[in-house]
């Protein structure tokens, strides 16, 4: 797993040999020759973002090798493991303990590729088939907001999504639009029939508030028309429901990939 982190430690490398200024001034140095905002170029560098395609364009014509970063990420990626906690699936990278190192925390093989945590007591032994760490990183996930006025329907796609995202449920589309956390959210899935807004006026106030993808999921026909009306705003999504959760996940993450 590529993480956002080991990217950024790799870009610094790359400038480093490159001569570039250090900080403070690195930030405002990259801004300029990146055509970006100094907040952007800040969060480039510490491993809160990542490049767009222009970004990465300009970067080599700095000087800058993607094949070496490349390689410099390949050699420090850490291995990825599915954590079970609280009843649910989390990946996260393992930080294994060192040869000979005293444990104190343990991975312990749960089957289908799947660890639980646990805590060795003083004087306890290691099962032979549990695994040593140090400590867990778990990456940073998307947010995604789903509309569903069905409860249980909104609960089943929380369920669903949420072992790739960090999941808000509203049952309302107005709750969503009065929500202060709105113009955080990565993608937005919503149901296209709410008994108080219309569909298409739901993606037109998202819109004006968000950039984030919007994927419309419904199962009435009688409402093509009106939802090809929605999808001619920019980076709106239809899917059918049902909806199959693997696919629909790497939809969203595609676009939200493509959205940054």
């Amino acid at each position: 797993m590529i993480t956002l982190t080991s990217f950024s430690a790799a870009l610094g490398a790359e400038l480093d040999a490159l001569g570039y200024p250090a900080a403070p001034k690195r930030a405002t140095t990259l801004a300029k020759d990146l055509g970006l905002g100094r907040t952007q170029a800040f969060r480039l560098l510490k491993g809160l973002s990542a490049p767009n395609l222009d970004s990465m364009a300009a970067l080599r014509a700095m000087g800058v090798s993607m094949d070496r970063i490349l390689d410099r990420v390949t050699s420090q990626t850490q291995p990825t493991v599915d954590v079970q906690i609280s009843g649910q699936s989390v990946p996260a990278v393992v930080q294994k303990n060192p040869p000979g190192a005293f444990a104190t925390v343990l991975l312990i093989p749960a089957g289908a590729g799947q660890f639980e945590l646990l805590a060795l007591q003083p004087g306890a032994v290691a099962p032979d088939h549990a695994v040593a760490i140090q400590g867990l990183q778990f990456p940073i996930r998307s947010s995604l907001a789903i509309v569903e006025d069905d409860a249980v329907t909104l609960t089943t796609l929380g369920v669903q999504m949420g072992s790739a995202f960090r999941v808000a449920q509203f049952a309302l589309g107005m709750e969503l639009l009065n929500s202060p956390d709105l113009p955080g959210y990565s993608a937005f899935l919503i149901d296209w029939r709410l008994p108080d807004i219309d569909g298409q006026d739901l993606v037109a106030r998202l819109r004006k508030n968000s950039l984030a993808p919007i994927f419309v999921l419904t199962g009435d026909k009688s409402a093509s028309a009106s939802i090809a009306k929605a999808l001619d705003f920019e980076n709106v999504h239809h899917v059918a429901k049902p909806a199959d959760e693997i696919i629909l996940i790497k939809r969203i993450l595609h676009a939200i990939g493509h959205s940054h």
